[in-house]
């Protein structure tokens, strides 16, 4: 019985922790342009931090989740001039143009 419900304790936490619409709201609300471009219209900003197969993250995503992991303080803004999926172009300049930068195939 103790480990169901130590079981149950560590998905609740997990699904708080990874909750993908308050992160998402978050990308949306420092980028507010995006809703104008593709990636924001078909909300697959979801994907720019997780990869779209499986529960891995994208290199995006694994550095975002490193800025704030023991704070809770997540931030955008410290990344920008990252280039996380190594492709040539930095994170904001890829955020800008509506490319993403978690996925090394889609640049400027």
């Amino acid at each position: 019985m103790k480990d169901l419900v130590a079981i149950i304790m560590a998905l609740l936490l997990s699904t708080s922790i990874w909750a993908g619409p308050v992160h998402r709201k978050a990308f949306l609300n420092a980028y507010p342009w995006l809703y104008s471009m593709e990636i924001g219209k078909n909300r697959n900003t979801c994907f720019v931090c997780h990869e779209k197969r499986g529960d891995n993250m994208t290199p995006y995503g694994e550095h975002y989740f490193a800025t704030g992991w023991n704070t809770g303080e997540f931030s955008f803004e410290v990344i920008e001039m990252l280039d996380s999926d190594e492709d040539g172009f930095d994170n904001i300049t890829e955020i800008r143009q509506g490319t993403n930068p978690g996925d090394p195939l889609s640049h400027p």
